[in-house]
């Protein structure tokens, strides 16, 4: 069984039959968010968590001093989705980026990357929810 739990609410939704594995390890074995204790976080045979985005985050944010436990023992911890509730010191809530326009959210290179050797930082902006090709800047 796999050293790492995935943190859910409620049973884990099945995986459909045939449905492409994105990864060659295992799966994570769920665990009910209300599940998380003492014995299983700090008994040694966890070693990871990934928290799905709709876990009860005021429930994390109750269990707190043992998740922090848990991470200061080595354990660690994947949040798929939003901060609302911090429940692990140094977690920042989600917010909405603040912006006045367009212009404030224009991507610029800092350093160069090979991954983006080539690429013009404009074509990542275009996001207009039209389908088709981009219309040409001027």
């Amino acid at each position: 069984m796999s050293a790492v739990r995935a943190v859910t609410m409620g049973p884990a939704p099945a995986t459909p039959p045939g449905s492409p594995r994105m990864s060659t390890h295992p799966s994570p074995a769920p665990v009910d968010v209300y599940d998380l204790t003492e014995e299983l976080l700090l008994g040694g045979t966890v070693k990871g968590l990934t928290v799905t985005g709709n876990a009860d985050q005021i429930h994390l944010q109750r269990q707190a001093p043992l998740l922090e436990e848990f991470v200061r023992r080595g354990g660690r911890v994947l949040v798929n989705g939003h901060i609302v509730r911090p429940f692990l010191p140094g977690l920042t809530p989600w917010r909405a980026l603040d912006h006045r326009g367009p212009a404030d959210l224009v991507i610029t290179p800092v350093t160069p990357h090979p991954v983006f050797e080539g690429v013009d930082p404009a074509d990542l902006l275009h996001r207009t929810g039209v389908p088709g090709t981009p219309p040409e800047r001027s």
